[in-house]
């Protein structure tokens, strides 16, 4: 739960705000791709800085919310911050944007 909540909070207010802006470029292939690639930059540097972020200040943030006698939970919740770095490559595609709903369906039974 806490890796999740920078991460994830984050990829929703993006995807909710910058799906229509892709969707009116879905006509031009190299916008559309211009504004992802530009997207998923930014949305990629501000997640890997919380993320580290998280992961140094596990242990701090662990004893001060749940105790002390989670401490040992400190080793997965650093490990979970690196791997939530990867999280909007999956969550942000263009898939939708792109009239594709058939392959993100097909996409999320795969990952499922």
């Amino acid at each position: 739960m806490f890796k999740d909540f920078p991460s994830a909070n984050i990829n929703r207010v993006v995807s909710r705000v910058t799906y229509p802006v892709l969707a009116t470029l879905q006509n031009d292939k190299t916008a559309l791709e211009s504004g992802y690639r530009r997207l998923l930059r930014s949305v990629m540097f501000i997640t890997f800085i919380l993320m580290i972020d998280m992961a140094a200040v596990a242990e701090t943030l662990i004893v001060s919310l749940i105790g002390c006698k989670w401490l040992p939970s400190v080793v997965y919740l650093q490990m979970l911050c690196f791997a939530g770095m990867l999280y909007p490559l999956h969550a942000l595609n263009m898939l939708n944007v792109q009239g594709r709903s058939d392959l993100f369906l097909k996409l999320e039974i795969i990952k499922k």
